[in-house]
Protein backbone atom coordinates (compact mmCIF):
# COMPACT_ATOMS: atom_id res chain seq x y z
CA UNK A 1 0.00 0.00 0.00
CA UNK A 2 2.77 2.65 0.52
CA UNK A 3 4.08 2.39 -2.79
CA UNK A 4 0.28 2.69 -4.44
CA UNK A 5 0.05 5.82 -2.03
CA UNK A 6 3.47 7.25 -2.98
CA UNK A 7 2.07 7.53 -6.36
CA UNK A 8 0.33 10.58 -5.80
CA UNK A 9 2.91 12.39 -4.41
CA UNK A 10 4.79 13.22 -7.85
CA UNK A 11 0.99 14.56 -9.38
CA UNK A 12 -0.93 15.72 -6.55
CA UNK A 13 0.15 16.88 -3.16
CA UNK A 14 -3.33 17.28 -1.87
CA UNK A 15 -4.11 13.99 -3.08
CA UNK A 16 -0.94 12.26 -1.84
CA UNK A 17 -1.69 14.00 1.83
CA UNK A 18 -5.22 12.89 1.56
CA UNK A 19 -3.95 9.29 0.55
CA UNK A 20 -1.32 9.28 3.38
CA UNK A 21 -3.67 10.07 6.05
CA UNK A 22 -5.79 7.07 5.16
CA UNK A 23 -2.80 4.84 5.04
CA UNK A 24 -1.78 6.11 8.26
CA UNK A 25 -5.26 5.62 10.16
CA UNK A 26 -5.78 2.44 8.72
CA UNK A 27 -2.10 1.26 9.75
CA UNK A 28 -2.53 1.69 12.89
CA UNK A 29 -6.37 0.49 13.27
CA UNK A 30 -4.40 -3.19 11.95
CA UNK A 31 -1.98 -2.70 14.29
CA UNK A 32 -3.77 -2.11 17.18
CA UNK A 33 -5.97 -5.14 15.69
CA UNK A 34 -2.41 -6.85 15.48
CA UNK A 35 -1.20 -5.80 19.11
CA UNK A 36 -4.23 -7.00 20.96
CA UNK A 37 -4.08 -10.17 19.06
CA UNK A 38 -0.85 -10.76 20.57
CA UNK A 39 -0.78 -9.33 23.68
CA UNK A 40 -4.34 -9.93 25.30
CA UNK A 41 -4.53 -13.61 24.17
Amino acid sequence: MGIFAACPIKRRGRLYRIKDVEVIGATLSMMREIHHRYCCD
